[in-house]
């Protein structure tokens, strides 16, 4: 993968078919102590589809590659793999996943627009992040928005790996942007995207310029 370039990998939930096999001991741990059939299914299917995207970038076998985890519990692929890395995150919302892949670290969210009600997310929202959205008078804008930051602020939350807590950072809307105000804000870039009609995606890079290229079909098995 080039330095300078993310991939983003969409897929609908009903495309991923959910392979157990895959799953390292631990993973078949973690997915049998769910309750809950669906969140059973959810955590299948990611793993699923995150292991097929990083067995055909690492030209290996899915059921090969292994993942090791930070303090904070954000997988990544240790060592054994050689360097330069590779640098991934993975975002669910109802029926979708968003993937991102890339040298350089990297945070990605997607969000189905639901809610427009700003005080259903005042716990994860700024005094100055609600006054911005406050001052946009036309609904259907201000949702817009509302999903724009939500998906701006998981993504730095997931890029720097839980580094800040939400009293540590904030966005202010300028010139037609949410833009980052934090110790690091000279140090990320956001680009937004929709991926569906019905979604919000945002990826979270220190990339100044990065190419992305956007893949919406699993990539094909070693074997087919």
């Amino acid at each position: 993968m080039q330095e300078k370039t993310i991939h983003l990998y969409y897929a609908d939930s009903q495309a991923i078919c959910p392979n157990y096999s895959l799953l390292d001991r631990a993973e078949r741990d973690r997915c049998d102590r769910y309750l809950s059939y669906n969140k059973k299914e959810e955590f299948l299917k990611g793993r699923t589809f995150l292991k097929r995207v990083l067995a055909c970038l690492l030209f290996t076998e899915p059921k090969a590659v292994s993942l090791a985890y930070t303090p904070n519990g954000k997988p990544f692929l240790p060592s054994i793999y050689g360097k330069p890395s590779l640098h991934f995150n993975l975002s669910h919302t109802q029926n979708e996943f968003a993937l991102a892949v890339s040298a350089q670290p990297v945070g990605v969210d997607i969000e189905t627009r639901a809610s427009s009600r700003i005080e259903d997310f005042r716990l994860f929202l700024s005094i100055e992040e609600i006054q911005d959205l406050n001052a946009v008078e036309d609904t259907k804008a201000r949702t817009a928005l509302l999903y724009k930051l939500l998906t701006h602020k998981e993504a730095f939350i997931k890029a720097t790996d839980k580094k800040w807590r939400l009293g540590d950072f904030h966005f202010r809307f300028q010139n037609g942007l949410w833009q980052l105000r934090s110790p690091e804000q000279k140090l990320f870039i956001f680009k937004s995207f929709q991926l569906s009609d019905e979604t919000e995606t945002t990826l979270c890079t220190p990339l100044a310029d990065p190419e992305i290229l956007i893949f919406n079909k699993l990539p094909p098995l070693q074997a087919e």
